[in-house]
């Protein structure tokens, strides 16, 4: 009971810290000095329907904001431009993936991803890239990992929730120099992992990324990190009730 305790009030604290609330929205698209804004799902004129649609318009330096009244979107997304996706509230604005590997992908640099509840899992393969307060949610344990970064270098993934997910965040080979912070993962079989790969003399690693001040709770495993990597940091961890294997 105490640990049930202790793992919603780790979760209500986080959600409660995490929420933008859409003055802050406007504060930050005032001040922006990025390019234009488009917007999904509102009232206004000019808004597109779909998050996809805004998308396929959106160049380099813009910035895509989904409004949560016409949530949720069910919709599988391709982001090949440098923008910002924001959602209006990360509680109410929903991204249904229908749980696919890919609800989210992209081979882009410098894009953001914040605001949403994501039924589904976001793979990139792309450097300068922040993934943040975003809420994942999986069908128990059917999809690979709910962030997936499969190459780059300097992205940073923090303070996301992420639920009964196979994995809740990998950084797979080719991967480097990334950050992964306060975030929760919760019930999955592993929370983080740092994997890099080798077959028939090709060798693949994982290198210089660190794994700080995030909370596991409840997995098989807390961190796991292969032994084809390189000079990987963890430290001030919280591991509640989920076993940590640092190195296999």
């Amino acid at each position: 009971m105490k640990r049930k305790c202790l793992t919603v009030g780790i979760i209500l604290l986080f959600v409660g810290t995490c929420i933008n609330p859409t003055s802050a929205q406007n504060t930050e698209k005032s001040q922006s000095s990025r390019g234009n804004w488009l917007y999904v799902g509102g009232s206004g004129s000019g808004n597109y329907s779909t998050i996809q649609s805004a998308l396929d318009i959106a160049q380099d330096g813009d910035t895509v904001f989904v409004y949560d009244d016409s949530s949720p979107y069910v919709e599988r997304l391709w982001i090949n431009t440098s923008i910002q996706l924001i959602g209006e509230n990360m509680e109410t604005t929903v991204i249904d993936g229908q749980y696919d590997y890919s609800t989210i992908w992209s081979m882009a640099t410098g894009v953001t991803v914040r605001g949403f509840t994501i039924l589904g899992c976001l793979s990139f393969g792309c450097s300068s890239c922040c993934i943040e307060n975003n809420c994942f949610k999986l069908e128990k344990h059917e999809s690979w990992a709910a962030i997936d970064f499969f190459g780059g270098s300097f992205n940073m993934i923090t303070n996301n929730i992420i639920w009964d997910a196979e994995c809740g965040i990998a950084v797979d080979c080719g991967t480097s120099n990334c950050t992964i912070s306060q975030n929760i993962v919760v019930s999955s079989k592993i929370g983080i992992y740092i994997r890099g790969y080798s077959d028939e003399g090709s060798t693949c690693f994982a290198r210089f990324n660190v794994v700080e001040n995030n909370t596991l709770i409840d997995n098989d495993l807390g961190i796991k990190i292969s032994d084809i990597t390189e000079n990987n940091l963890t430290y001030h961890n919280n591991v509640v009730g989920s076993v940590v294997s640092n190195v296999d």
